[in-house]
């Protein structure tokens, strides 16, 4: 049973209550559960809320070991191997706000010949570990808050997060713009801000998989690879080595 609200830094690959939260809030909100996703980020935050101000000169990266939003720091983004074999394109740079949005310089290194963009948040190293963290939590309740239409508890999640993430001027136009918000343009707001926040932490996939599933062409070695529309692709099988060992598990 695990009864540690939390670890000391040298632990934090441990998991504790508040990293059970979190890892609750995650899983419902996957599952569509709403109501049970919303009070797990909120059991979350209540124990653990502090964020990365990136307006401050000697803030961390959100993601790394030693930042103040490590709930549980077990996962290695993304090792030296692949790393070097990883790029940002100018499609997912294009959803920041290039004046206000500090996530831009913190997030992205230099281009390179190709344009593509090197990865400053997960460069490689074992610095950067990270399971659960608030800034996700804050955007579960968020997400689970709004389509509950419980906008106001929405908003106020976002903007909490989106104050850290911003200059004071990008900040007061985001205020403005949600508070003309209703519940559809809120969710696509949320959305958005969940795909630039979690970049390259491992929850895109996942959050495609469970909205909009849209179609994907990606060319490889000069070959194309489509993924279509809700094509059945989006939920990957169990390996045959998992169904053998339990039969009675269903693909």
């Amino acid at each position: 049973m695990i009864n540690k609200e939390t670890w000391e830094e040298r632990y934090l690959y441990r998991f504790s209550v508040i990293a059970a939260d979190a890892f609750a809030s995650r899983v419902h909100l996957y599952m569509g559960k709403w109501e049970e996703a919303y009070a797990e980020a909120e059991n979350a935050l209540a124990k653990k809320s502090s964020l990365e101000n990136l307006n401050e000169a000697d803030s961390k990266m959100p993601n790394e070991y030693q930042s103040v939003e490590i709930i549980n720091a077990y996962e290695q983004i993304q090792s030296s191997s692949t790393q070097r074999a990883c790029w940002a394109g100018e499609e997912l740079r294009k959803t920041y706000d290039t004046a206000n949005d500090l996530r831009l310089k913190k997030y992205f290194g230099e281009p390179n010949k190709d344009g593509k963009y090197s990865i400053a948040k997960a460069d490689g190293s074992s610095k950067y570990r990270c399971s659960f963290r608030t800034g996700e939590v804050y955007l579960n309740a968020a997400e689970a808050a709004a389509r509950l239409n419980k906008l106001p508890e929405a908003r106020k999640r976002l903007l909490q997060l989106m104050e850290k993430r911003y200059t004071p001027e990008g900040y007061a136009q985001k205020k403005k713009a949600l508070d003309g918000m209703q519940r559809d343009e809120l969710i696509k707001e949320i959305l958005d801000e969940r795909a630039r926040e979690l970049a390259f932490e491992g929850h895109r996939w996942f959050d495609l998989r469970r909205t909009t599933r849209p179609k994907m062409e990606k060319t490889l070695e000069n070959k194309k690879f489509v993924l279509q529309q809700d094509d059945p692709r989006y939920t990957l099988r169990l390996p045959v080595s998992a169904t053998e060992a339990n039969p009675g598990l269903l693909n």
